[in-house]
């Protein structure tokens, strides 16, 4: 058999395997054709014939034979290259996903330095509530339409529902809240916060513009004098503040409040006491009930986070701001 035709070197390992299929398929043919010669010679008995028939059969099989052995060798490489491709593509799929996971990561620290900017924002939103609570004598019924109330909490759910929800399915913000969720689950049908929150300043301003100033009959001028105010830290050094020498009237009774703080981000807590002097007892008294009531608490407040450290953030909670009853009494009895 003439040696085969000499393959391209561009031609893979999967290419060179098919075409020694072919050449085995058709050397196949050329020996049973071979066999079929050899023995019609032997038939007719041709002893010269007979030779050159077995030496063709001899040749056949030894095409075939090197065939095979070729077809074996190839299989061998195409089998090597094949795992070499599973190798790389498995380390490729590994730099790609990683990739992918970085990008999460990455993606995470975006999240959570938005989480610690919110967080510090919903601190802020419940403390500058708080204070207003604290200063002026709205009714329970103001709660809803002002926001004051738990409904602060509650805006800003629907907040996050109105961003972030998903109502047929899919995941949506942690918190999100839909605000009608048997009448409209449609996310744009929810008032934004901005505009919630404009009108319910509208409303509490027009509720306090529309209160009348109490009537006081005229009292005795009270010799005005600085306040005092004295600091205390309670689990973490702060540094205390410097408070100013008070000229008290010995015949105003010792109004102290005690104002709670705590730092937004290590959550230590800080008191501020606040000792009224006769200018805050007599601004105190503008409203006809004088300090113990909203008048009194929204000075101690204003006063004490003047003189709190930055960072700090009223406490959350109804008695946060407290008058020293037991200290008031003493003043007056000492009278």
């Amino acid at each position: 058999m003439a040696p085969s035709p000499k393959r391209k070197a561009t031609l893979d390992t999967d290419a060179l395997l098919a075409e020694a299929c072919e050449d085995h398929a058709r050397l196949a043919a050329r020996l049973t054709e071979a066999d079929a010669e050899r023995d019609a010679r032997l038939i007719e008995n041709d002893p010269s014939a007979v030779d050159m028939a077995e030496k063709a059969v001899a040749a056949a099989k030894g095409d075939m034979e090197r065939c095979t052995r070729r077809i074996m060798l190839l299989e061998q490489k195409a089998a090597e290259e094949l795992r070499q491709r599973q190798t790389k593509a498995h380390a490729d799929l590994i730099e790609r996903v990683e990739a992918k996971f970085k990008a999460r990561d990455a993606i995470g620290e975006e999240i959570a330095a938005h989480l610690a900017a919110l967080e510090g924002a919903f601190r802020r939103f419940l403390a500058t509530n708080q204070e207003i609570s604290a200063a002026w004598p709205f009714d329970p019924t103001d709660g809803l339409p002002a926001l004051i109330d738990d409904s602060q909490i509650a805006a800003i759910r629907h907040e996050i529902y109105r961003i972030s929800g998903r109502p047929f399915g899919g995941a949506q913000l942690p918190g999100a809240s839909c605000p009608t969720p048997f009448t409209d689950t449609r996310p744009e049908s929810v008032e934004p916060l901005v505009d919630r929150l404009k009108a319910a300043t509208a409303y509490a301003t027009t509720k306090m513009r529309a209160a009348k100033v109490r009537a006081l009959p005229p009292v005795s001028a009270i010799e005005q004098a600085p306040v005092k105010i004295e600091a205390t830290a309670n689990t973490v050094e702060q540094p205390a503040p410097v408070a100013p020498i008070v000229t008290r009237n010995d015949n105003i009774p010792e109004y102290l409040f005690r104002v709670d703080f705590v730092h937004m981000q290590t959550r230590a807590p800080r008191t501020e006491e606040v000792l009224f002097g006769p200018a805050e007892v007599a601004e105190a008294f503008l409203d006809g009930i004088g300090p113990a009531g909203k008048r009194g608490s929204e000075i101690a407040m204003r006063l004490a986070i003047a003189r709190a450290p930055e960072g700090f953030i009223l406490k959350e909670g109804t008695n946060a701001i407290r008058l020293d009853m037991a200290r008031l009494q003493q003043s007056i009895n000492a009278d």
